[in-house]
C-alpha cells in the first residue's frame, strides 16, 4: 500500500510540474527599431527602439552614430512584470530641417512595465543628467506583431 502511495505521489507531482500552470510564463516583448524591410518586430530585449512616428527619437547605446544606427540597448532586468535597461537616447535636432538634421545622443535609462497580451504596455525613459533630465512615458499599443508606440499625455 505504502509503495502504491509513493507512486501515486511521484505522478502527481510529475502531473502538476508539466502543467501550463507551473511552467514559466513567456517573457513580454517591446516592438524595436524596424528592420531592412520596415517590419517592427516585437522582441525580447531589442537592441534598439525606434519610438517617434516621425524617426526623430531612437533608442539605443552610446556604440551607434546617429540617423538608423542607434546603436545597442543594455538591459539589466527583464521579468514577465518589468524589464530595466539604459543606454543612449538619439534626438534629431531638426536643424535645419528633420531629413538633415544630426542625431545627439543623450544618456537614458529605462522601465517596461504593465504587460498586457504579451507586451509590456508602457515604456518610461528618463533622458539626461541632473536638472536638464526629462521622463516620459509611452503607450505601446496593438496586438501580435503589430504594436507602436503613442505619446502618453503629462
Amino acid at each position: 500500500m505504502a509503495v502504491r502511495l509513493r507512486i501515486l505521489g511521484v505522478a502527481l507531482v510529475a502531473l502538476v510540474i508539466a502543467s501550463p500552470a507551473f511552467a514559466g510564463a513567456a517573457l513580454p516583448v517591446l516592438p524595436g527599431s524596424p528592420s531592412v524591410h520596415y517590419n517592427i518586430e516585437p522582441l525580447v530585449r531589442p537592441v534598439s527602439i525606434e519610438y517617434a512616428g516621425d524617426g526623430s527619437g531612437a533608442l539605443g547605446g552610446f556604440d551607434g552614430h546617429g540617423r538608423n544606427r542607434f546603436g545597442h540597448l543594455t538591459w539589466t532586468k527583464w521579468t514577465t512584470e518589468v524589464a530595466i535597461g539604459h543606454g543612449a537616447n538619439w534626438v534629431d535636432d531638426c536643424m535645419p530641417a528633420c531629413a538633415d538634421g544630426i542625431f545627439h545622443p543623450y544618456l537614458a535609462e529605462l522601465t517596461a512595465f504593465r504587460p498586457r497580451d504579451g507586451h509590456f504596455t508602457r515604456l518610461r525613459v528618463r533622458s539626461g543628467r541632473g536638472p536638464n533630465a526629462v521622463t516620459f512615458t509611452l503607450a505601446v499599443q496593438g496586438s501580435g506583431r503589430h504594436l507602436i508606440y503613442q505619446d502618453l499625455p503629462g
